[in-house]
C-alpha cells in the first residue's frame, strides 16, 4: 500500500498551512493510509504529529504533497526524492510589497517564484487552494493536471471560548471594525484606516478599528501606520500585536463588521473565519479574495473609502440588509466544510 508523505518547510502552531497539513493527516489516518508529516522546522507541540524531514526515507512507492508557499531549499530539493511529486501550491507574496520594509523575506520570495518556475515539469499534478493560484501555476508554464481545492479548515478549533476579559472590554456599546491578518504591506492597512477615518467622520464617531495581527518583521510598517493613524487624527485605532488564539476568538465574537482590503491574498482564512462567526464582510475583490468570499459578504470593485465608508454605514444600520448578508455568508460557507474538502483532497491523492 502506498504512502503518503506531506513535506513543507516549517510546520508551525496555529500556522494556516500547518493546520492543514494537520487535517489532512487526520484525514488520512482515518482512511488507514500509511502517512506522516516532515518539515525542516517541527513546532515542538507538533512533535506528535510531524518529524524533521531529515528523518525521512524516501521510498519510489511515495506520494509526495509538498507545501509550497515561500522561498526553501526544500523547493528543489523535493525532485530529488523517488515517488510520485505533487506541489499544494498556497501562493507566495509578491516580493515588491516587502521591499521597503524586508528586504530578506522580499529575497525569499523572489527566491520562492523561481523554485515554482523551476518546479513547472518536474511534478505530476498541483493542487491549489484557489483557482487564482491555479492560473498563476498556468502562465509560469504548468502543464499537469492542476486542481482546486482549499484549505481544510478545522472549525472545531471556534467553539473553543473566547477571552472573557477582551470580551468584556470591546462590548461596551461601540462599533468594532475588525480585521486579522499580519501586519504587512500587502494586507493595506491604511487603506483600512482612510476607510475607518471616513466612516467616523461622516457616519459613526461611536467607533473603533481592531486591527488584529503580529508585526514582528515589519516594525517600520507598522511605526508609519502609527503615524498615519496620527495624520488622520484618528484615536480609536487598536493594534493587538501578537496574541493568544482566545483573543483572537474573543475579538471575532465582539466584531460587528470585518473590513479586508488586501491587495494578495492565495487564499484568505479571515473571511471564512468571519463568515463563521456571523461577521458581515466587507472585502476589496483583488487575487483569491472574490473567490473565497463566493456570494457572501459585499465585495467592492474599487478603492473608494468615501464609498466603502458608506457601505459600512449601510450594513451596519440596516437590520435586513445586515440579516441577508450573513444568510448569504452561512450559505457559502458550506463551500469550506472540513469532510467535504478533505474528501476532495483524498480523491486526488488515493486515486491512481
Amino acid at each position: 500500500m502506498k504512502r503518503i508523505v506531506q513535506i513543507l518547510d516549517s510546520y508551525s502552531y496555529g500556522d494556516g498551512m500547518g493546520n492543514h497539513a494537520g487535517a489532512l493527516l487526520n484525514a488520512l489516518k482515518a482512511r488507514g493510509v500509511d502517512t506522516q508529516i516532515y518539515a525542516k522546522y517541527v513546532d515542538p507541540r507538533l512533535s506528535h504529529m510531524g518529524k524533521n524531514v531529515a528523518e525521512y526515507v524516501p521510498s519510489q512507492e511515495d506520494v509526495i504533497l509538498y507545501h509550497l508557499g515561500a522561498g526553501s531549499e526544500l523547493n528543489r530539493k523535493v525532485t530529488e526524492y523517488p515517488g510520485r511529486l505533487i506541489i499544494n501550491y498556497h501562493n507566495i507574496t509578491p516580493p515588491e510589497f516587502f521591499a521597503d520594509y524586508n528586504p530578506a523575506l522580499e529575497a525569499n520570495c523572489r527566491a520562492g517564484y523561481e523554485d515554482v518556475k523551476f518546479l513547472a515539469d518536474k511534478v505530476e499534478m498541483a493542487i491549489s487552494v484557489s483557482a487564482y493560484n491555479s492560473s498563476e501555476l498556468a502562465r509560469m508554464g504548468y502543464t499537469c493536471p492542476l486542481h482546486q481545492a482549499p484549505i481544510v479548515m478545522d472549525f472545531s478549533d471556534y467553539t473553543k471560548a473566547p477571552d472573557a476579559a477582551t470580551v468584556e472590554k470591546y462590548s461596551d456599546g461601540v462599533s468594532n471594525i475588525v480585521f486579522v491578518g499580519r501586519i504587512c504591506p500587502n494586507k493595506k492597512h491604511e487603506d483600512l484606516m482612510l476607510d475607518f477615518y471616513y466612516y467616523t467622520k461622516y457616519f459613526n464617531p461611536n467607533s473603533r478599528l481592531i486591527l488584529v495581527g503580529n508585526y514582528r518583521g515589519f516594525e517600520g510598517y507598522y511605526l508609519k501606520l502609527k503615524k498615519y493613524a496620527k495624520k488622520l487624527g484618528l484615536t480609536n485605532v487598536v493594534f493587538t500585536g501578537h496574541i493568544k488564539f482566545s483573543q483572537i476568538l474573543a475579538y471575532y465574537h465582539t466584531a460587528d463588521l470585518f473590513l479586508c482590503e488586501s491587495e494578495h491574498e492565495g487564499f484568505c482564512i479571515p473571511l471564512v473565519e468571519a463568515m463563521h462567526f456571523g461577521v458581515p464582510i466587507v472585502a476589496y475583490d483583488s487575487s483569491a479574495i472574490g473567490e473565497t468570499l463566493g456570494t457572501g459578504g459585499v465585495l467592492l470593485r474599487e478603492k473608494n473609502p468615501r464609498l466603502t465608508a458608506s457601505v459600512m454605514d449601510q450594513i451596519l444600520r440596516d437590520e435586513s440588509l445586515r440579516k441577508t448578508i450573513l444568510e448569504q455568508q452561512k450559505e457559502n460557507l458550506k463551500r469550506f466544510d472540513s469532510k467535504a474538502v478533505a474528501d476532495r483532497y483524498m480523491e486526488f491523492l488515493l486515486g491512481d
